[in-house]
């Protein structure tokens, strides 16, 4: 059974404030810090191309 998208970034909102309230009370294990930088890189990357691909659709930039 495939988990619905919605559900999917609710839990990964979920870990992520957990996450955050562990990183704030020092908790946070350094290779979760690594993981998290991965993790935004790679998301900015994604929407950096995103906003890229849906001007180039669009005829803007």
């Amino acid at each position: 059974m495939t988990t619905p998208p919605e559900q999917t970034f609710h839990d990964a909102s979920l870990t992520i404030v957990e996450f955050a309230r562990r990183w704030r009370e020092g908790r946070a294990s350094q290779t979760e810090l690594e993981d998290a930088d991965v993790l935004l890189l790679g998301l900015r990357r994604l929407l950096a191309d995103h906003k890229h691909e849906k001007a180039h659709v669009c005829g803007v930039g």
